[in-house]
């Protein structure tokens, strides 16, 4: 059930690139063997406006929210899989980050 959200500053844009890295990440989550691929939602949002140490440089952030029950080690492998299959397609961008967030179940409500 996992919520990927890959925010990336407009500049880096293409459509058919955008495309390509929610299928890179989405089969990165498949990968993991943590997930059923009927439950994985992926989406990319671009962000017209940011700072980054005061400037306005590429970058790229996926937050990765799921629901509590895997370990530490399992969301380490997962995020530095994601870090490294990012930072080899944007190679010259500088500002990649991955994060991931326990959801508490008894918080999370869908139909």
């Amino acid at each position: 059930m996992p919520h990927c959200v890959i925010e990336y500053s407009i500049d880096l844009e293409k459509k058919d690139r955008t495309l390509k890295t929610v299928q890179m990440i989405n089969q990165n989550l498949i990968d993991s063997e943590l997930f059923d691929n009927k439950t994985i939602k992926a989406r990319a949002i671009p962000i017209s406006t940011h700072l980054i140490g005061g400037e306005q440089i590429p970058f790229i952030h996926t937050t990765i929210r799921l629901l509590e029950g895997r370990t530490d080690k399992q969301k380490e492998v997962l995020s530095k899989n994601i870090l490294n299959a990012l930072s080899k397609e944007y190679h010259l961008v500088d500002n990649i980050s991955v994060e991931i967030i326990d959801i508490n179940p008894n918080c999370y409500s869908k139909n």
